[in-house]
């Protein structure tokens, strides 16, 4: 479609150009043949003077009379031929040039369909790329405000410590101490012991000695 209608607008734009032309190329063809019927009545001519000349008493005067005669009439239609030479060569190369700017006119008109052609279907691809994002977007929009993601529960006290890590897995993992620090612990631990049951029973023996009753006075004798 777009070809025919490249051809159908170069034909358009040809048709007063080859019109113009034609009626150039008439008048150069008339001219020619002017100045061929032109050349034969001088030559012509010259052969009725040169005979002529022979029935006279100076012959080579009057051939040499005509013969200047006949190449002057000759040399005006010379350059009467060589100006429609120069026009002809002139227009013809007017002619190439006109076709190939209304050729390349023609393609450029072509060319600049096909490109507003492209940068149209190019927008509407943009256009609809545009709104299926936009689609989907509402769509996803629409699923989160139907389905609310639920609220996140509350962590257990003393599971997680700050940094993320179970306790329990923490002191599992804490170094362990060595048997002899282990021995040394547990005899201080029992030190301590008998330091505290040893204090505790001093106390309770001072306690005792504070609370004992007072001895009963001895009887009075008799009289």
């Amino acid at each position: 479609m777009k070809s025919f209608l490249a051809c159908a607008l170069l034909l358009a734009a040809t048709v007063p150009a080859f019109a113009q032309v034609s009626d150039e190329e008439a008048h150069e063809l008339k001219e020619r043949d002017r100045i061929k019927r032109e050349k034969a009545i001088i030559e012509e001519r010259f052969r009725v003077e040169e005979h002529a000349c022979r029935q006279k008493f100076a012959v080579n005067d009057c051939v040499n009379s005509a013969k200047r005669s006949r190449s002057a009439d000759l040399g005006e239609l010379r350059k009467q031929e060589l100006a429609i030479n120069d026009a002809e060569r002139k227009r013809r190369a007017e002619q190439r040039r006109r076709e190939l700017e209304e050729r390349q006119s023609a393609e450029r008109q072509q060319e600049a369909a096909e490109r507003r052609a492209r940068a149209l279907k190019e927008a509407e691809e943009r256009q609809q790329r545009f709104d299926e994002k936009a689609a989907k977007r509402a769509a996803e929009q629409g699923e989160k405000a139907a389905h609310p993601a639920p609220a996140p529960k509350a962590a257990k006290s003393g599971t997680v410590e700050p940094q993320g890590k179970p306790r329990a897995s923490r002191a599992f993992n804490a170094p362990q101490p060595g048997a002899g620090k282990a021995a040394e612990n547990r005899a201080r631990f029992e030190a301590n012991q008998k330091e505290a049951a040893a204090h505790k029973a001093a106390v309770a023996e001072r306690a005792a000695k504070r609370t004992k009753p007072p001895a009963s006075a001895l009887p009075v004798p008799a009289n």
